[in-house]
């Protein structure tokens, strides 16, 4: 078993440790979230060849019968490839911080292993995002200090609801509940892990925006460059949406030490799990 370092962490303490998983488990979490944003290329693709080949025949050919046909069946197959967009990325943010989890525990993590344990909780950190989303969304509609205020003290609702097994509405009271008074840092990592996916984004979309000497329109890609936009987009998410994952769950494991004295908890358990069974009293 690896050592195990359970402590109170400061800001950049946490951010430390959050690089220092990233950078020695790279493959293992680029491994995991690979296949939701390979899902976004795939359907970018899909959604740019289709706009080249349709938009021409229907401006000359369609009736508003068959325009109709045509929107039904593109917000159907769009809708249908959103749910199973959203499922695979719960999945795969759950078992990142299952990882993460395994790590920060001196336990042995894997991208197999890492998935299997969150199958049975995909429907839950599924409703937990969505419920998250649609909080933070009025907050922010209305009043945008509340949605700020929101976002931040929902950080960890997904390493609660992965973790400690518990349904949508306690993963959220839970969050809330432990990030109380820690808004401004888990502000700072929101703020961090945004500018780094708004660099990424640029790095990884510059060529495609130099090919095309003005702004991207979805319609005006040929197929060869669409297919190279979707590859950048698969890169920049891949190297960095791991990221903010490991730090909210960094950040999670540190409230409960801070709060519930889970690294005594964890002591007590790693003895009892080491000490030698009591010998039978003789006859």
């Amino acid at each position: 078993m690896a050592k195990i370092d359970l402590r109170p962490m400061t800001l950049g303490e946490v951010l430390d440790r959050t690089f220092s998983l990233y950078k020695g488990n790279f493959w293992l979490f680029a491994g995991i979230v690979a296949v939701p944003y390979f899902l976004i290329v795939i359907f970018s693709v899909f959604y740019s060849s289709t706009l080249v080949a349709v938009i021409p025949a229907a401006g000359k050919l369609a009736t508003p019968a068959a325009m109709g046909r045509l929107l039904g069946a593109t917000l159907a197959g769009g809708s249908f490839f959103l749910l199973i967009y959203l499922c695979v990325f719960a999945a795969a943010q759950a078992a990142t911080v299952v990882a993460v989890s395994d790590l920060y525990l001196g336990r042995a993590a894997s991208l197999r292993g890492s998935y299997a344990r969150v199958a049975g909780r995909i429907p839950t950190v599924l409703l937990v995002m969505a419920l998250v989303f649609l909080m933070v969304g009025a907050g922010m509609i209305f009043f945008i200090v509340p949605g700020v205020l929101l976002l931040c003290r929902t950080a960890i609702a997904v390493p609660a609801a992965t973790l400690e097994d518990t349904g949508v509405r306690e993963s959220i009271s839970r969050s809330v509940r432990l990030t109380k008074g820690s808004s401004a840092e888990i502000f700072a990592v929101y703020a961090l892990t945004l500018f780094l996916a708004v660099v990424a984004s640029f790095v990884f979309h510059l060529p495609v925006l130099l090919a095309l000497g003005s702004p991207v329109k979805p319609h005006a890609l040929p197929l060869w460059l669409s297919v190279v936009d979707g590859l950048g987009s698969w890169l920049a998410g891949v190297i960095v949406a791991p990221i903010g994952t490991i730090a909210f769950s960094l950040i999670y494991y540190n409230l409960r030490i801070r709060k519930e004295a889970f690294d005594i908890e964890q002591l007590l358990s790693s003895l009892e799990s080491d000490s030698p069974p009591a010998s039978p009293s003789p006859a």
